[in-house]
C-alpha cells in the first residue's frame, strides 16, 4: 500500500502522549464514495404518444448546464438556475429552453432531464432520428430514451447550432 493511487493517501494522525499530541505520517486506505443514484421519473403518457408517432431526420444538439440567474421563492435562500437547451442542429432553431433548479437535491433534478425531454418533443410531436449532447452525464440519462424511441444519440464536444443559441441566450442575460 503506498500512496498515490485512488484509494490510499498518506495523512498525519495524532495521538495523545505525555499531556501533549505527537504527530505521525501514516498511509491510510480510504474507498471511493459511492456513486449518487440519479432515480429518473417518466411522463409515461407522453412517452406512449412519441412512441406512436413516425420517427422524423430531425437532428438535435442539446447541452445542460449552470445558467446566470437566480431562482427561488421571496425571501428565500436562492438558488443557481440550470437550463436544458435543444437546438434543431441544421437550422438552430431552438425547440426547447428548460430552467431547472438543484430541489431537493442535483440528482433529482438531473433524473428530471429525460422526462423533460420527452415533454418537449411530445408537445412539438417528433422522434429525432438523432441526438448529440457534450457532456457524458447528460449521454447516459438520454441513453434511457434511446431504446424506446429509436434515435442515434452521441457525445461530442462539437455543437455548433447550440453553441451559438446558447451564445446569443447568454450575451442577452448578462
Amino acid at each position: 500500500m503506498t500512496p498515490g493511487d485512488e484509494e490510499t493517501y498518506l495523512v498525519r494522525v495524532s495521538r495523545e502522549e505525555g499531556g501533549g499530541l505527537i504527530w505521525k505520517d501514516q498511509v491510510m486506505s480510504v474507498p471511493p464514495e459511492e456513486p449518487a443514484s440519479i432515480p429518473i421519473p417518466m411522463d409515461l403518457d407522453a412517452l406512449e404518444m412519441l412512441m406512436s408517432q413516425p420517427g422524423s431526420r430531425a437532428r438535435l444538439e442539446m447541452d445542460f448546464f449552470m445558467f446566470p440567474a437566480w431562482i427561488g421563492e421571496r425571501g428565500a435562500r436562492p438558488s443557481c438556475a440550470y437550463k436544458l437547451l435543444i437546438v434543431e442542429a441544421i437550422s438552430g432553431m431552438v425547440l426547447g429552453t428548460e430552467l431547472l433548479e438543484p430541489d431537493p437535491t442535483f440528482e433529482a433534478m438531473y433524473g428530471l432531464i429525460p422526462m423533460t425531454v420527452v415533454r418537449r418533443l411530445a408537445t412539438l410531436g417528433i422522434v429525432p432520428s438523432e441526438i448529440k449532447v457534450r457532456t457524458a452525464l447528460l449521454y447516459q440519462l438520454m441513453e434511457v430514451l434511446v431504446e424506446d424511441l429509436g434515435f442515434h444519440l452521441e457525445q461530442t464536444p462539437v455543437l455548433p447550432a447550440l453553441d451559438s443559441a446558447k451564445e446569443f441566450l447568454l450575451q442577452r442575460f448578462t
